[in-house]
């Protein structure tokens, strides 16, 4: 679920309303224009930005073959990685689901491949330009 939030601000008070896509309001919070107000209304909204959990990825384009490379290695140093298994606790452990962490492991190993298949690349370039 999406949740917008919308602030009326005055000169004494701000009225802070969180809606969801529909329009229907879901809160909303009256502060001062202090300092604790202000601080009241941050602590307000990142309770909202807490609960919303609308995440936008990356089509999943590309070239289908790479792609179930990088998801093999992914799962296989997943299994005996420790480098992997850290990676993937880590992240879980700060709230990702498993999908999310192998979705990191999977960009990480895809650079890791990138950088390969580049500088293999210029070294093959190069390799050419000094035997001609």
């Amino acid at each position: 679920m999406m949740v917008v939030l919308g602030v009326d601000a005055h000169k004494r008070t701000h009225t802070i309303v969180a809606c969801d896509e529909a329009g229907a309001q879901l809160g909303s919070m009256t502060v001062s224009a202090t300092t604790e107000g202000h601080l009241r209304a941050v602590k307000w909204v990142a309770e909202w930005e807490t609960r919303n959990h609308t995440r936008f990825r990356l089509n999943r384009g590309g070239n289908r073959q790479t792609n179930a490379a990088i998801h093999r290695i992914a799962v296989t140093q997943l299994r005996i990685h420790p480098p992997a298994k850290e990676l993937i606790q880590r992240h879980m452990s700060n709230g990702k689901t498993k999908r999310e962490a192998l979705r990191i492991l999977k960009r990480r190993l895809s650079d890791v491949v990138h950088r390969t298949m580049t500088q293999d690349t210029q070294s093959l370039q190069a390799s050419q330009t000094m035997a001609t």
